[in-house]
C-alpha cells in the first residue's frame, strides 16, 4: 500500500521550515539562501515518487523520517540555545507538535493499512487546528514585527562593545556564538545587535564573525 506516499512531501518539508522559521526568529541576519537548500530533496523526491513501487516508497518513508528526526534536534538544539527570545512557549509548542507529527510518521513504519493511516492523519490534522487556535489566541505570533530604530549613539556604543568582546575577550571562540547570547553579555535586546551589525557595520552576523 503507497497510501503513505502522499505525505512523504510534506513530511520532507516539515522539518526545514521548521528549523528555518526559528533560525528567522533568533538570527535574522543568518543569508536566507542558504536554508533555501534544505529543500532542494523535495524536487528529486516528487519527480520519483508517481514511477516508485511500493518497496521504493517504503525505503523513501522511513528515510524520511530518519531526516525528520534530524531536523527535531536541531530545532530543539536552537530553541534550548536562544534562551533570550520572542515567543519561547511558541517555538517549544511549534517543536512539540512536530515531535507528536515524527512519532506518527514513525508508528506507521510498524502499523501499516489505511486505518493506521487515516488515525494518523486525523490526529495530525488535530494537531494542527490546535496550534493554529493557540496561534489566533496569542496574537503577537502573527503580528507583522514592529521596527524600532535605536539612537545613534546607543548604536555607536554596541558597536564599540561589540569590537570589545571580539578583539579583547576573544569571544568568536566560543561554541554556538549566537546574536541571543551576545545580547545576553551586553545585556541588550537582540534586535539592538542586528541593526548595529546590519546599519552600522553593514555587515550580517555570519560576515562579522568571519572577520575574526
Amino acid at each position: 500500500d503507497s497510501m503513505p506516499a502522499l505525505g512523504l512531501l510534506g513530511m520532507i518539508c516539515a522539518g526545514p521550515l521548521l528549523l528555518y522559521y526559528l533560525k528567522n526568529i533568533n538570527e535574522p541576519s543568518l543569508p536566507v539562501r542558504r536554508l533555501y537548500l534544505h529543500f532542494a530533496i523535495a524536487l528529486p523526491l516528487a519527480l520519483i515518487l508517481p514511477f516508485s513501487s511500493d518497496t521504493m516508497v517504503r525505503w523513501f518513508y522511513i528515510a524520511t523520517v530518519i531526516q525528520m528526526a534530524v531536523y527535531l534536534a536541531f530545532c530543539f538544539q536552537i530553541v534550548f540555545v536562544h534562551r533570550i527570545s520572542p515567543y519561547k512557549t511558541w517555538q517549544y509548542l511549534l517543536c512539540a507538535s512536530l515531535l507528536v507529527f515524527w512519532l506518527v510518521f514513525l508508528s506507521q513504519i510498524f502499523v501499516e493499512g489505511r486505518i493506521a493511516y487515516l488515525t494518523g492523519t486525523i490526529i495530525a490534522t488535530v494537531m494542527l487546528y490546535a496550534i493554529l487556535c493557540y496561534g489566533f489566541m496569542v496574537q503577537k505570533v502573527f503580528a507583522a514585527a514592529r521596527v524600532v530604530k535605536a539612537a545613534p549613539d546607543k548604536i555607536s556604543d554596541i558597536k564599540q562593545q561589540l569590537i570589545a568582546l571580539m578583539e579583547k575577550d576573544r569571544i568568536f571562540t566560543e561554541h554556538d556564538l549566537t546574536i541571543a547570547k551576545i545580547a545576553e553579555i551586553l545585556n541588550v535586546r537582540p534586535y539592538l545587535i542586528t541593526e548595529t551589525l546590519n546599519v552600522s557595520m553593514r555587515q550580517t552576523f555570519p560576515e562579522f564573525l568571519n572577520r575574526y
